[in-house]
């Protein structure tokens, strides 16, 4: 499970010096992931879907490219996401 301690912060690029206008982007180390597919993933590997527990987050990603980018969701977004998909 990642933990919170190892979640590193930056400033964005597009930040300014001000207080005002700040906005941090996290990176989250993925050897600390533990990466699972989802039960709706299929067996033949063209539909998986990827995801990892972390402290108060959930990590989503595309299994065909683990080191492409990847969707962070608190718990409660994860799961309205996950409810809206049903329903699709």
């Amino acid at each position: 499970m990642l933990r919170a301690s190892s979640i590193v912060w930056r400033k964005s690029s597009r930040s300014t010096a001000q207080a005002d206008n700040c906005i941090e982007v996290a990176s989250m180390p993925r050897s600390e992931l533990a990466w699972r597919k989802t039960r709706r993933s299929n067996e033949s590997g063209d539909n998986c879907v990827e995801v990892a527990d972390g402290t108060g987050v959930v990590a989503v990603r595309d299994s065909k490219d683990p080191d492409g980018p990847m969707l962070v969701l608190n718990r409660d977004e994860f799961r309205h996401l996950a409810e809206t998909l049903k329903n699709v």
